[in-house]
């Protein structure tokens, strides 16, 4: 893993295409903006590595 030290309105690029920028620190959290191509998805941590969760019944639509 790599840590990397960034103020406010600076951030990095990581692989010429996607741009990670630190828009707010607080005592508490950080805002990161990222921007990447529309053809790039994006996913949270938390949803990549969760169990699939088995709906408890189908929904049906009228």
């Amino acid at each position: 893993m790599q840590v990397v030290s960034c103020r406010v309105n600076e951030g990095l690029v990581i692989d010429h295409e996607i741009s990670v920028t630190v828009l707010d620190v607080q005592q508490t959290h950080v805002r990161l903006g990222i921007s990447s191509p529309n053809e790039t998805p994006s996913y949270r941590e938390e949803t990549l590595f969760c169990e699939s969760v088995e709906p408890a019944a189908e929904l049906q639509l009228q």
